[in-house]
C-alpha cells in the first residue's frame, strides 16, 4: 500500500504520492487521505498553494 507525504516549502504545501512498483497508482484510502489533506490545507491561512506530485519515476498511473 502506498503513502501520502506532506511537506511545506515556505507557504507552498507539497503533497507527494508514493507507491513504488505501481508507478504511484493510488488506492481509495490514499485518495481519501489526499482529500483530507487538501481540506486541512484549505483552512490553513499560511498555505497559499498546494502542489501534488509523485515520488520516483512517475507522477501517478491512476487509481487502483
Amino acid at each position: 500500500m502506498g503513502q501520502i507525504h506532506l511537506r511545506h516549502d515556505q507557504n507552498i504545501a507539497v503533497i507527494e504520492i508514493e507507491n513504488p512498483g505501481r508507478l504511484n497508482a493510488f488506492s481509495r484510502a490514499m485518495r481519501a487521505e489526499i482529500g483530507r489533506t487538501l481540506r486541512r490545507l484549505n483552512d490553513d491561512q499560511s498555505t497559499t498553494a498546494a502542489v501534488i506530485t509523485g515520488r520516483g519515476d512517475a507522477f501517478c498511473a491512476g487509481q487502483d
